[in-house]
C-alpha cells in the first residue's frame, strides 16, 4: 500500500503470493492434470506480470519465486516432472508477455540507461530504524538515499520477533479437534523460507552499503535496475508470511490451553524500549521540528509497537481478546501509515478529487502560444496527462538517447518549444535567452514550427554544437549529402495525426528538405503519394523527408517489429497455455467421472 503512486508495481507483487501458492500446489499433487493446470494458471500469472510493465518488481517476484523451488526441493521433494513443468510454464509466461517484453527491449538499447548509476537508491543501515518509528528520519536523509516507505507494520515485527523466540516450544502442543488429535504445525520450515527471503532481501536493498548488489549489477538486464533499496518490499513480504505463522501458533496454543512464559515476551518488549528511547533522543536532539512533545514523526511508532506487544502478551497469555486486539491494531495501522500516506505531499486514497477539478490545478502559461512546453517541475498534474504536448514527457530512468542539448536556445527553438515551465520547490534553473514572463514561466523567442521546409542541408556529426551556427528557418543538420535546390521554402500542413501515425500536405516550388519536429525513430515508415520513401534523421534528433517539387500527399506511420512480433507471439503462448489448461480441465473431468463410476452401487434400506 506504501507504493501506492506506483500502481503497475503494486499490481506485479500482488501477483507473488498467489504464484508461490500455485507452485506449492503443483508440486504436492501427484495427479498430472492437476500439477499441469496450476503451472497453466502460473503462466498467466506471469504473463499478467510483464504486461504490467513494472520490469524491477517482476525481477523481485522471480527471485522469490526460485528462492522458493529451493525451499519445495526441502519441503515437498517432488518429482523431476515438476521443476520441467515449472520451466515451461515461465517460459510460456515470457512469450504472453512478449508484446510488452520486446519492445521494452527495444526501448532499452536506444535509451540512457547505461548512464545511471544502479546504486542510486540503496539502502542506508541508520534506516532500519523506521521500523520502530515510520518517519523517524524523514528531514535527515541525504540526497540520492532511498527514499522508500520502510515501515510494514507494528503487528508484523512484533509478531515475527516473538515467533522466533516460540517457535520451537510450540511445535510440540497437541489439542483435539473433530474427535482426533493433530499437531500444529509449527510452519519452522515455512518461517526459515521467510527468514532466509528476508535476510537476502534486505542484504540487496542496502545496495553498495552490502556489496551482494554489486554482482547483480554484472548480471544481464537485471544489471540495469537501480534503488535497490526496493528489495525491501520483499523483506515486507516474508514479514507477512512470519506474522502468518505467529498468529496461526497463537491461535494454536489458545485452543490448546497453552499460555506462553514470560521470558518468551522479553524480546519483542525490549524492541518497544528501543523505539522508545529512539524517540525521546530525537525528540530532544531536533526539538526545533515539533510543535508537541508528543510528535507522530517519533512516538506514533513507539505507541504502535507498545499497543502490538500488549495485545500480542495478551494472547500469548491465552486470551482470545488479544487476538482481536492485533487485528484492530492492524487496521487502524493501516490507516494511519499507509492509507493516509504521510511519505507524499497529499493523500492519494482519501478526498480525491473528479477529474474536472485536477485538470484545474494544472498550472498553464499566461497566455495561450502554440509549442511545448518544457517542464522542468515534474510536479502532479502534468501537462502531458490534459493532452499539452512536452519537450521531455518520460522520466522514468528510459529516456531516448538525445544529440542535442534542450538547456540551450537554438535546440528549444528547432524542437516547436514555446515556455519552460520552473518547478516551485528546486532552485529556478532557466534556460540562457529566454524571456521571463512570471516567477515560473519563461517563453522562448521566436520558435520553429512544427512542420516547415528548408531550402538547405547541412552534413553535422556533431548536431549539439552545429545547431547553434546555422540559420533555423533556412538550413537543417542531416547525418548524409542531401541534394535540395534554393529558392523559397513552401509550405507544409498537417491533415491527420494519432498515435503512431501523421499524414500532411505539402507544396514544394522545388526540390526540399521537409522538416517535423517529432522525435526520429528508425522503425518510422513514410510514403509519398503512397511510394515508399527514406525517412531523414535531421537537426540531431527530429524526422524528415525529401519531397521534389509540387504538392505532395506525405504519410509517416511508427511501426516498430518489437510490437508486431511481441503481439503475434503473445497470441501464440496465450493460446497455447489456454489448450494445455482446457486438455488438463478436460482430463480431469474424465477421472472424476471414471471414479464415480467405479464405486459400488449404495443398496437401498428396506
Amino acid at each position: 500500500i506504501l507504493h501506492n503512486i506506483y500502481p503497475n508495481y503494486q499490481g506485479v507483487i500482488a501477483h507473488l503470493p498467489w504464484l508461490l501458492w500455485l507452485m506449492d500446489l503443483a508440486s504436492a499433487t501427484n495427479s498430472a492434470p492437476r500439477r499441469r493446470l496450476a503451472l497453466s494458471i502460473l503462466a498467466l500469472l506471469t504473463g499478467s506480470q510483464l504486461l504490467l510493465g513494472a520490469p524491477q518488481a517482476l525481477s523481485f517476484s522471480l527471485f522469490a519465486e526460485a528462492l522458493f523451488a529451493v525451499f519445495l526441493v526441502w519441503h515437498r521433494r517432488p518429482r523431476w516432472t515438476f521443476w520441467a513443468s515449472w520451466i515451461a510454464a515461465n517460459l510460456l509466461g515470457v512469450l504472453i508477455g512478449a508484446v510488452q517484453l520486446l519492445a521494452t527491449r527495444a526501448l532499452l538499447a536506444n535509451s540512457t540507461r547505461d548512464h545511471f548509476d544502479p546504486m542510486i537508491g540503496s539502502l542506508m543501515p541508520s534506516q532500519l530504524l523506521q521500523l520502530l518509528a515510520p518517519n523517524l528520519l524523514s528531514r535527515h536523509l541525504p540526497r540520492f538515499a532511498c527514499s522508500e516507505p520502510l515501515y510494514f507494520g507494528a503487528v508484523p515485527l512484533i509478531l515475527g520477533l516473538w515467533w522466533l523466540t516460540i517457535r520451537y516450544p510450540l511445535s510440540a502442543i497437541r489439542y483435539r479437534t473433530d474427535g482426533g488429535l493433530r499437531i500444529a504445525d509449527s510452519g519452522k520450515r515455512l518461517g526459515l523460507f521467510a527468514i532466509i527471503l528476508g535476510v537476502l532481501a534486505g542484504w540487496l536493498a542496502l545496495g553498495d552499503n552490502g556489496y551482494l548488489y554489486c554482482l547483480q549489477t554484472r548480471l544481464p538486464l537485471v544489471g540495469q535496475f537501480r534503488l535497490p533499496g526496493r528489495y525491501f518490499t520483499l523483506v515486507a513480504f516474508a514479514a507477512s508470511i512470519l506474522t502468518a505463522i505467529a498468529f496461526d501458533h497463537l491461535l494454536t496454543g489458545i485452543r490448546a490451553g497453552w499460555k506462553a512464559s514470560w521470558r518468551q515476551l522479553a524480546l519483542p518488549w525490549a524492541v518497544v524500549g528501543v523505539a522508545l528511547a529512539l524517540a525521546i533522543a530525537f525528540r530532544f536532539a531536533y526539538p526545533k521540528e515539533n510543535g508537541s512533545s508528543i510528535h507522530r514523526n517519533y512516538f506514533a511508532g513507539p505507541l504502535f509497537l507498545c499497543g502490538a506487544a500488549a495485545a500480542l502478551t495478551l494472547a500469548a497469555r491465552g486470551r482470545m481478546v488479544g487476538l482481536f486486539a492485533l487485528l484492530a491494531l492492524t487496521v487502524v495501522d493501516l490507516e494511519v501509515f499507509s492509507v493516509q500516506a504521510p511519505f507524499w505531499r497529499e493523500s492519494l486514497w482519501r478526498g480525491l478529487p473528479t477529474l474536472t477539478e485536477f485538470a484545474e490545478r494544472a498550472e498553464s502559461p499566461p497566455r495561450p502560444r502554440e509549442g511545448r512546453w518544457l517542464d522542468d517541475a515534474f510536479e502532479m498534474p502534468h501537462p502531458a496527462f490534459f493532452g499539452q504536448p512536452v519537450l521531455q514527457g518520460y522520466h522514468g530512468g528510459l529516456e531516448p538517447m538525445k544529440r542535442l542539448n534542450y538547456r540551450t536556445l537554438a535546440a528549444l527553438r528547432v524542437s516547436h518549444t514555446a515556455w519552460q515551465h520552473l518547478s516551485r520547490f528546486d532552485k529556478p534553473n532557466p534556460v540562457l535567452g529566454l524571456r521571463r514572463v512570471d516567477e515560473l514561466w519563461y517563453e522562448v523567442p521566436d520558435p520553429l514550427p512544427r512542420l516547415y521546409l528548408v531550402s538547405r542541408a547541412q552534413v553535422s556529426e556533431n548536431p549539439a554544437a552545429d545547431i547553434q551556427r546555422i540559420d533555423l528557418k533556412t538550413t537543417a543538420l542531416v547525418t548524409h549529402p542531401i541534394e535540395v535546390e534554393a529558392g523559397e521554402v513552401g509550405s507544409a500542413a498537417l491533415l491527420h495525426e494519432q498515435p503512431g501515425e501523421l499524414r500532411l500536405r505539402v507544396e514544394a516550388p522545388g526540390r526540399r528538405l521537409l522538416v517535423i519536429a517529432e522525435s526520429y525513430d528508425p522503425n518510422w515508415r513514410l510514403t509519398v503519394d503512397d511510394k515508399p520513401m527514406t525517412v531523414e534523421r535531421v537537426n540531431g534528433d527530429f524526422l524528415g523527408c525529401v519531397v521534389e517539387a509540387g504538392e505532395h500527399d506525405v504519410r509517416f506511420v511508427f511501426r516498430p517489429p518489437s510490437v508486431l512480433y511481441g503481439r503475434l507471439l503473445s497470441r501464440i503462448g496465450f493460446g497455447i497455455v489456454l489448450l494445455i489448461a482446457g486438455v488438463s480441465c478436460f482430463q480431469m473431468l474424465i477421472r472424476s467421472r471414471r471414479a464415480a463410476g467405479a464405486r459400488p452401487p449404495l443398496r437401498s434400506c428396506e
